[in-house]
């Protein structure tokens, strides 16, 4: 699977950010982590995409390729203890219900 993450390294932030988060989800185990998008509550143009490894390693992998990225370099906010990682994605306004 490794080769396939390189996808993930070359995820582009000028791209529909929702089509990257998609691909995202292709790779990450929902089973043991959590991928949740929603609007930022002070930041009507910002969405969190928050990211729950779980400690599963796959997923914990899928960060490591993320982290090479400039769509993570941009959008990066907070990372935290067990495997928590919260993304600032900003957007044209209605982007996310099109």
């Amino acid at each position: 699977m490794t080769g396939e993450l390189d996808v993930l390294s070359k995820l582009d932030p000028t791209n529909n950010w929702k089509d990257n988060v998609e691909i995202i989800k292709t790779f990450w185990n929902h089973q043991y982590g959590r991928i949740d998008v929603t609007e930022d509550p002070i930041d009507e143009d910002t969405y969190l995409l928050t990211l729950i490894t779980g400690g599963w390693s796959e997923n914990e992998e899928v960060i490591m390729y993320l982290r090479q990225s400039w769509f993570w370099n941009m959008f990066w906010y907070a990372s935290f203890r067990g495997g928590k990682y919260i993304l600032h994605v900003r957007t044209i306004k209605g982007e996310m219900n099109e």
